[in-house]
């Protein structure tokens, strides 16, 4: 059986602020075909980027794990998670003009479009 190339279980992310920990991810899970093409069209400040930085393996998730090619990417080296880049074929980020993320702005309805490409 054919191991989906990138696969996110469960991941969570939060960043620390100085108001406090900042939760964005709780429990996402993904699961992209090779060929697919996804977009993620979402409110600005709903966690699309922080999306793509865990499956891009440019963050490391709080919780869950990130599979590329059914491989677990969390206790990959640097070299290895720079490798596992490759299978992402592009990137598309923000389709309309950037808006600044801020608690103040989660939920307004400036909605951006974001997505992921994936090769055979």
């Amino acid at each position: 059986m054919n191991e989906a190339p990138l696969r996110l279980a469960a991941v969570e992310r939060r960043y620390r602020t100085e108001a406090g920990e900042l939760p964005v991810l709780l429990g996402a899970d993904l699961t992209i075909a090779a060929g697919e093409i996804v977009a993620l069209v979402a409110p600005s400040g709903t966690g699309k980027s922080t999306l793509l930085h865990l499956a891009g393996l440019l963050e490391k998730p709080d919780g869950g794990e990130v599979f590329i090619a059914g491989q677990a990417a969390g206790s990959l080296s640097s070299r290895s998670r720079s490798a596992g880049r490759g299978a992402v074929k592009g990137w598309c980020i923000e389709a309309q003009p950037p808006v600044s993320v801020s608690r103040a702005n989660i939920g307004k309805s400036t909605t951006q479009e974001k997505c992921i490409v994936l090769g055979s």
